[in-house]
């Protein structure tokens, strides 16, 4: 069973779940169904090719290159297990900049490099807060869970974990998510979301409105990660 913690109708997905769990190749079947549904999807998908190596494609030119380079024993990059390219990276960071308005934004993956060193593709969140876009898929590892949540637009995400036992269904339910909404025009406003700035508009001005919004989302992240939580436990337990 797939379930999807969060607001109903959210237009922001995080697809967390362990390390090689299959939450890649979820997001790369959900990118051809939504394709063959008629959907504009644009973005980043990374795939690994060896054990130090990583290459990017770009989803609305089909463009893929390299994002590492060789890596050696001297490798001093704050990331621990790649060289990153540095003209990759600002390269494939230029590319986000060009994947919008679309239906369908996707990015694999934001990581300790963006959540905790402020570099790669951090860029992609002001972009999300645009708005130009339907709905959006972000692969995040689930200790940077609650870090991703804090820099999203608003509160109106939904959260979904990636296990080996449901793996081979993720890419139906995020599918399904997406032509449900079809409908929905880029620009407009998750439900969850429109109830905070309206609150905020009428009660709050400043840093107080920036305050309701930061903890409102800092609730919503504790909700989504004790429910992953409670849902590993009881699928460990046989229930789920």
């Amino acid at each position: 069973m797939v379930h999807i913690v969060g607001v109903p109708d959210c237009r922001i997905v995080l697809i967390t779940g362990e390390r090689q769990v299959g939450k890649s190749t979820a997001l790369q079947d959900t990118v051809k169904g939504l394709r063959s549904a008629g959907l504009h999807v644009s973005g980043l998908l990374t795939r690994r090719t060896g054990p130090h190596d990583l290459e990017v494609l770009e989803l609305h030119t089909e463009t893929s290159y390299l994002l590492t380079d060789p890596f050696t024993s001297a490798h001093t990059s704050v990331t621990r297990n790649f060289a990153m390219n540095a003209d990759a990276l600002l390269r494939s960071s230029k590319a986000l900049e060009t994947s919008f308005p679309t239906d369908v934004f996707v990015l694999d993956e934001i990581g300790p490099l963006e959540l905790v060193h402020r570099q790669g593709w951090v860029g992609a969140f002001e972009l999300l807060r645009q708005e130009v876009y339907k709905l959006a898929y972000l692969i995040v590892r689930p200790e940077l869970l609650g870090a991703a949540v804090m820099e999203l637009p608003g509160s109106g995400f939904g959260v979904i974990r990636v296990t080996l036992a449901n793996r081979n269904i993720v890419a139906d339910r995020l599918l399904h998510v997406a032509l449900s909404g079809k409908a929905r025009a880029p620009g407009s406003m998750g439900s969850a979301k429109s109830s905070l700035a309206g609150s905020a508009k009428s009660s709050l001005a400043g840093s107080a409105k920036s305050s309701l919004a930061d903890s409102a989302k800092s609730s919503l992240a504790d909700s989504a990660k004790s429910s992953l939580a409670d849902s590993a436990k009881s699928h460990e337990e046989g229930v789920v």
